[in-house]
């Protein structure tokens, strides 16, 4: 059994937009309490921080408090893990995930194994990045309809992205065509979370990413064997929110796994007991699993900063291998996936045009953008 304390960093719920939080990080620190209460008692008898209280943001602001927070990290070194998530780039995610995947849903499968929902969140947010005001505007936008969960907004966001000048991004229009000629069987799908268990239930969180990268976390430290954890979390309105699912996973032992994204993913865990809320401050293990998660945001977001190049070199390990960033190579058209992912794009925006289903003879599909993509890529190798 294994004693596993969470909690977060860079929480702003719905809002993956926010300006001064670029990345929500996430940390699961396997420790038991008594070692917890230690090594907090100890950083606090050796370094003296103010109110003798350890409260890492405010630490992280000096020389004298970073290094209270190293020898802390230095502490937990190989008992915790860490899900790291670019923000700006999951909402880009999740335009695909609900804008996109809903009229694919018969063989998503195939869309997602050859990486379409990457090459459409990367596209959205290298223009994002780049100042494009139709992709800035266009996620903006949708969330705002997510965040209201009114799938008659939809209407206005269509309007929205129906003002970009034909022709001006092949990319941009193909997505832009897919999405209006597909509407009203995108609004279909989200009129499935329009006001579901009013202001408290799951579908108010529907774009927060505590739920995901908690049940990574824990799928990871239960194992195969599936390990039974006993699990306490700093007091979250999303986990509770998504507690039903987690309460199914009490007493687990039926190890389930999905390929997915070239990973092999843990779908089930096996908590010991339903999971425990408790504040940072009179728990110790969720303190240092706030030093963990709040020094990995820090890390983040000075990138160039003297700590962030000691995280990176003592504490890179502790990255989730599912943490979501973004990836230009994703966008690189001298790439074999990259340019076939722009013809499929290109054909579904034809398909949608023609009013033909989408997800219709795969088989030629897959053919035809392959040696599109082979023809391309010959073509820009002869001509240089």
């Amino acid at each position: 059994m294994k004693t596993i304390f969470c909690d977060e960093s860079g929480y702003d719920g719905n809002n993956l937009w926010h300006p001064d939080q670029p990345y929500f990080t996430y940390a699961a620190v396997c420790i038991s309490p008594d070692e917890a209460d230690s090594i907090l008692a100890e950083a606090v008898a050796r370094f003296k921080p103010p109110g003798d209280e350890i409260k890492t943001a405010r630490l992280l602001r000096s020389n004298p408090g970073r290094k209270t927070i190293q020898w802390i990290l230095e502490k937990i070194t190989g008992k915790y893990q860490v899900v790291c998530c670019h923000k700006r780039y999951c909402l880009a995610g999740k335009l695909y995930e609900y804008m996109i995947e809903p009229i694919l849903s018969n063989a998503s499968t195939y869309f997602y194994a050859n990486g379409l929902h990457k090459l459409i969140a990367n596209g959205f947010y290298f223009s994002a990045l780049a100042n494009d005001q139709f992709a800035n505007q266009s996620l903006v936008e949708f969330q705002q309809l997510m965040r209201d969960r009114d799938a008659k907004k939809l209407v206005s966001v269509v309007d929205s992205l129906a003002q970009r000048s034909p022709g001006a991004d092949q990319f941009m229009n193909s997505v832009l065509t897919i999405i209006v000629c597909n509407q009203a069987e995108i609004q279909s799908e989200l009129k499935m979370f329009e006001g579901e268990n009013g202001e408290s239930g799951a579908a108010k969180w529907i774009l927060e990413l505590s739920v995901t990268a908690l049940r990574s976390l824990l799928a990871e430290l239960s194992g195969e064997e599936m390990v039974p954890l006993i699990v306490t979390c700093d007091d979250s309105k999303p986990l509770k929110a998504g507690q039903d699912f987690m309460d199914a996973m009490v007493g687990r032992t039926d190890c389930r796994k999905l390929d997915f994204d070239g990973l092999s993913g843990q779908l089930t865990f096996n908590l010991a007991e339903k999971i425990r809320f408790a504040g940072s401050v009179a728990c110790c293990g969720v303190q240092l699993a706030d030093v963990a998660a709040s020094s990995a945001n820090f890390a983040l977001k000075n990138q160039d900063s003297s700590f962030a190049r000691y995280w990176r070199e003592t504490h890179g390990d502790s990255l989730h291998e599912q943490s979501i960033f973004p990836d230009a190579s994703i966008l690189d058209l001298t790439s074999f996936q990259a340019v076939k992912n722009t013809m499929i794009l290109q054909e579904l925006a034809a398909r949608s045009i023609r009013k033909e289903s989408l997800t219709g003879n795969l088989m030629q599909l897959d053919s035809v953008s392959s040696i599109a993509a082979q023809g391309y890529l010959h073509a820009q190798t002869s001509s240089t």
